[in-house]
């Protein structure tokens, strides 16, 4: 029994597992060609990691608008119109304004955390304390012949003594604030009243003033207003941020670029998302038989726009160190003719690659192209180059140093 329920357990998870893969496989294939597609290029490459990897970066920030927008939308937090809740309307509103804001910041600031891939000096291996700030530092100099060690026990010391004396000043505030209020004059008490004497309690019924009520509904309106005013903006910046051909001189993810993107996939799924919540409170008889088809297609709808949006404005921005779609330059080497006059004069980028072709913009201040070049036509392709220089034997015998950009900075016999 206990091998049947282990080799059940293992197939339920198996199957699991690939529901996932599918998931993860078509998400990453709607956001890699909804990218190309700014490009006139559609891959149907079947086996592709590329997908999987996109499918991921998609996955997890959609999954989070998915979950705001279903609690927002849930009946014990939203609140109709008509009730006298507005300040918990004005809750949720600037809550949602706040989180969609902080979110996006953390994204941004993890994605382009893998395109800091500037070298430091060795020199950064030595501290150099706080400054004037500093307190022990200039005493332990003779660490510095530890190297890391020493690093690390002049930054603890200099750190250890700051902390030491925070805490030291707080504790001091306590006590003092504590003497004081020892020192004040105890407040008289009242005299106890019997139990028989106490009078019952009358219960409060809240009553709303009219000018309270018309506070809250003139700070709701100013809420719808605020949010209709950004929901535009971010409709407005996605609109601009697409990534196409002009966006090559400036290729990093912008915490603007990311908000809009979010909160409007937020806004929008939310909206019918609450309608499907409301038809889920009805009673089971008035509940239509279609409804599972109907929940399907009016939660596809968002997502699919937020996915596609997605491929066209964020993905092309994401590193490619972790498998974003950030284009990167790099120069060809091929002997066919029409590719050599392309090369001649623009920057190319490279898009992707399927099992056959390399998809490449060619830039260039008249016009600029995509291209998809049969991996046959090029013999070799240089992906980055460094701000070194290198020496070259040219094919009359002399050597050529050159840049890591390609000026020549010296030639000898």
């Amino acid at each position: 029994m206990d091998k049947k329920l282990t080799l059940e357990r293992l197939k339920d998870i198996s199957q699991l597992g690939i529901i996932f893969a599918a998931l993860l496989y078509v998400l990453g294939f709607l956001t890699v060609n909804a990218f190309l597609a700014r490009f006139g290029i559609v891959s149907f490459d079947i086996i592709n990691a590329r997908y999987l990897i996109a499918g991921i970066l998609c996955l997890i920030p959609l999954s989070i608008i998915l979950w705001m927008a279903w609690h927002v939308g849930n009946k014990e937090t939203y609140i109709p119109f008509s009730s006298n809740g507005g300040w918990e309307r004005v809750k949720i509103g600037i809550t949602v304004i706040f989180w969609s804001h902080f979110i996006s910041s953390v994204f941004v600031q993890l994605f382009n955390a893998a395109a800091l891939t500037n070298k430091y000096s060795t020199d950064k291996l030595r501290y150099d304390g706080l400054g004037k700030y500093d307190l022990s530092s200039p005493y332990l100099k003779f660490l510095d012949e530890l190297g890391g060690m020493g690093f690390v026990l002049k930054m603890t010391a200099s750190l250890s003594i700051w902390i030491i004396l925070i805490v030291c000043f707080f504790y001091l505030l306590a006590t003092i604030l504590k003497f004081l209020s020892k020192r004040s004059t105890p407040k008289s008490e009242k005299p106890k009243v019997a139990a028989s004497e106490e009078k019952p309690k009358e219960e409060k019924t809240s009553v709303q003033k009219p000018i309270h009520l018309f506070i809250r509904r003139c700070t709701e309106a100013i809420l719808y207003a605020f949010i209709a005013a950004l929901f535009t903006y971010a409709y407005n910046k996605i609109r601009i941020d697409i990534f196409d051909f002009d966006s090559f001189h400036e290729t990093k993810l912008s915490q603007g670029t990311f908000f809009a993107w979010f909160f409007s996939s937020v806004a929008g799924t939310h909206i019918l998302v609450s309608i499907i919540q409301d038809e889920l409170h009805k009673p089971i008889k008035t509940i239509k038989p279609d409804f599972a088809a109907y929940v399907i297609q009016t939660v596809m709808v968002p997502i699919f726009v937020s996915v596609i949006l997605f491929g066209q404005t964020i993905f092309p921005r994401i590193p490619y160190m972790i498998g974003g779609g950030q284009p990167r330059e790099v120069q060809l080497l091929t002997s066919h003719p029409a590719l050599m006059e392309i090369g001649t004069g623009s920057k190319l980028y490279l898009l992707g690659e399927s099992s056959q072709f390399f998809y490449i913009a060619a830039v260039n201040a008249d016009q600029s192209k995509a291209l998809q070049i049969n991996k046959n036509e090029v013999e070799f392709m240089t992906t980055k180059i460094g701000s070194g220089s290198a020496v070259i034997k040219s094919a009359s015998g002399s050597s050529i140093i050159k840049t890591g950009t390609g000026e020549v900075i010296e030639a000898m016999e």
